[in-house]
């Protein structure tokens, strides 16, 4: 799961991304796939001269779905 997310993913949100997968054991479990990147990667921080800062903030997404 997560060598296909990193190869869908571009190179500038790839190379620093975490993956979380849960995994269902069986046919009808939940799988969630979470993907985080920090936000220095995925947009400029020019917000931070009137106190809003992208520093140390992840961008994360997460989607569940059922294993057939």
């Amino acid at each position: 799961v997560e060598e296909a997310v990193k190869r869908i993913l571009p190179p500038a949100l790839s190379e620093n991304c975490s993956v979380d997968y849960v995994p269902g054991e069986k046919s009808g479990d939940r799988v969630t796939v979470g993907v985080r990147v920090p936000m220095a990667s995925a947009a400029p921080d020019v917000l931070w001269m009137v106190g809003y800062s992208l520093e140390d903030q992840d961008l994360y997404a997460e989607t569940s779905m059922i294993r057939e």
